[in-house]
């Protein structure tokens, strides 16, 4: 059992806390049923029964319950360690691929296009856009999963207009994990991309926002607290290409 793949040990273990129990409650059922068939005139009768009963009806499959219970607590645990090193090497994996493209070229839509497909792979998620600060209004630089409809026609928005217009205009990460939950009136962009999950990331500069970076899912989605410190970092790196660009 322990050189099964990590996923698999879990899901064995869950199956056996109940499986080994119950089987060991039958045997014991079957040694008291055949001792009452066996031994039922005999002197050491009643002690098999109650052998039966208690030790194999009872104790042994309550303690084999608790003892497959501690190994799946360990087996999960280990699990979880497993898929945080995974996501801490992805996370690593897409930083340095971000910071190699910052360092070797000066095209800032190539770095944009880069960051944006590791991130959205990163994260899991369906669409994204890169919008640059233009005045008052934010302008659609690079995207992806974005409707046709929405290219052809007029991507702007205004700042503090939408949950990206917003993120801007506070200078502060932004999300919401259910667009369903929230007024129907409100995120008019968003809700044109059927878009149920959403987060806008601030992009600064030179001290100021020069863009937003915003992740979308069409389906709801939790952003947890490891997930914006991610992206943080990576909105720094975004931050240094931005900035790069402008000085050349």
């Amino acid at each position: 059992m322990l050189g099964l793949p990590v996923a698999n040990l879990s899901g064995t273990l869950a199956r056996l806390r109940w499986q080994i129990p119950a089987f060991i409650a039958v045997v014991g059922l079957a040694y008291v049923l055949a001792s009452l068939a066996l031994l039922e005139r005999t002197v050491s009768f009643w002690p098999q029964v109650l052998f039966g009963i208690f030790v194999l009806g009872g104790v042994g499959p309550v303690f084999a319950w608790r003892t497959l219970t501690w190994a799946l607590v360990v087996a999960r645990a280990r699990d979880e360690a497993a898929r945080e090193l995974r996501s801490r090497n992805e996370q690593c994996s897409v930083m340095n691929a971000i910071a190699r493209a910052v360092n070797r070229s000066l095209d800032l839509d190539e770095v944009l296009n880069l960051a944006l497909d590791k991130t959205l792979e990163l994260m899991r998620l369906e669409a994204g856009e890169f919008r640059m600060v233009d005045d008052s209004h934010l302008v659609l630089r690079v995207h992806r999963g974005v409707s046709r409809e929405a290219i052809a026609g007029s991507c702007e928005v205004h700042l503090g207009e939408c949950l990206c217009g917003a993120a801007a205009a506070k200078g502060e990460l932004m999300a919401v994990d259910d667009l369903g939950e929230s007024d129907s009136t409100s995120l008019p962009w968003c809700r044109t991309q059927h878009y149920r999950a959403v987060l806008s990331l601030p992009i600064q500069s030179k001290g100021r926002v020069s863009g937003v970076l915003h992740l979308a899912s069409r389906t709801p989605r939790e952003f947890t607290s490891h997930d914006r410190q991610m992206l943080a970092s990576i909105g720094h790196q975004i931050g240094v290409a931005v900035e790069k660009a402008s000085l050349h």
